[in-house]
């Protein structure tokens, strides 16, 4: 037993020792009337202090459970808060996104690192087996500048030594945004940018999707679902910049990965490029002749009117 539960009983024995030494001196000289009215002190003495006991150790108490009750309150208000939310957010599952990845033709990739493409095999594979299919990949990546993103420089390096970038290099695009892009997000991929969204088919139309990958590894890969205004409006200004800047990239890579096989007139020509838009349809058509008569050009013809394709002026 505690000592402060033993104080109680303590005290009111001492208390009617107290009383009973009092009695014993006074009992001659006092009526029974007034020996009464100090036994009636002595109990009521015992029941003040024996309210002044309980009040004074329940006060923490009742305290602690009042903090307690709140703090419950708070945490149930807080998980009712969150539990609505991630209700509201949209989470899809691998099937659905496999649908919608098999049914896409055109796949754009934001990404800050570029990395799952290199350690990541089963993704590989799925990439693979899309461009076997005559897919297409436009990759976004951060500035070739950007100081809080120079791991993706040696990334795309690598990314580049890897079997299917060379076999279907003509199908994969890469892209550099300006220096002082915001990235929100680490990585988003679109599905069918060109298409607009599809409220009553799932699987139809653009898709944008972001994921979050837990540490724990028996937690799967949550792909969350980005969709209206924010889908829309980052599709419009990433056309927008492809529309500004995608030849020149296009041109760039070209004299890049191909420049010695082409003809140094055929440098100039894509070196003229480079300040443009699009490509006069004439013009271009004399310069893939150009590149087919070429024994040095003309196996790599069709690889570069794949990279060129989208940038012709329409008639």
């Amino acid at each position: 037993m505690k000592l402060k539960d033993q104080l109680i009983p303590l005290v009111g024995f001492l208390l009617i020792l107290t009383t009973s030494f009092v009695f014993n001196c006074i009992q001659d000289q006092t009526t029974y009337g007034e020996l009464a009215l100090l036994a009636l002190f002595s109990i009521l003495l015992y029941s003040l202090l024996l309210t002044l006991y309980t009040w004074f150790y329940s006060k923490p108490y009742l305290t602690f459970e009042k903090q307690k009750n709140e703090y419950e309150k708070l945490h149930l208000k807080i998980k009712a808060t969150v539990d609505k939310l991630i209700h509201k957010q949209r989470f899809i599952d691998q099937n659905i996104l496999s649908i919608i990845e098999g049914e896409a033709q055109n796949i754009w990739v934001i990404t800050t690192k570029l990395a799952n493409e290199l350690n990541d095999i089963s993704l590989q594979n799925a990439v693979r087996k899309n461009l076997a299919q005559g897919k297409h990949y436009t990759y976004f990546l951060p500035h070739p500048e950007n100081l809080h993103f120079a791991y993706v420089k040696r990334n795309l390096e690598n990314f580049k030594k890897l079997d299917i970038y060379k076999q279907y290099k003509s199908q994969i695009e890469i892209i550099h945004l300006p220096l002082d892009t915001q990235f929100l997000l680490e990585e988003v991929v679109i599905y069918n940018p060109e298409q607009e969204e599809n409220r009553n088919e799932e699987t139809k139309g653009i898709n944008g999707f972001t994921y979050y990958e837990s540490k724990d590894e028996e937690i799967d890969t949550l792909h969350m679902k980005i969709e209206g205004f924010l889908l829309t409006f980052l599709r419009d200004r990433l056309y927008e910049y492809l529309s500004n800047y995608g030849l020149k990239y296009a041109v760039q890579r070209i004299l890049t990965e191909f420049a010695k096989f082409i003809s140094d007139s055929d440098k100039l020509f894509l070196a003229n490029l480079l300040p443009q838009r699009k490509i006069i349809k004439s013009d271009y058509n004399n310069f893939i002749e150009s590149l087919n008569s070429n024994p040095l050009s003309k196996n790599i013809a069709k690889d570069i009117h794949e990279i060129l394709n989208n940038y012709i002026k329409a008639m």
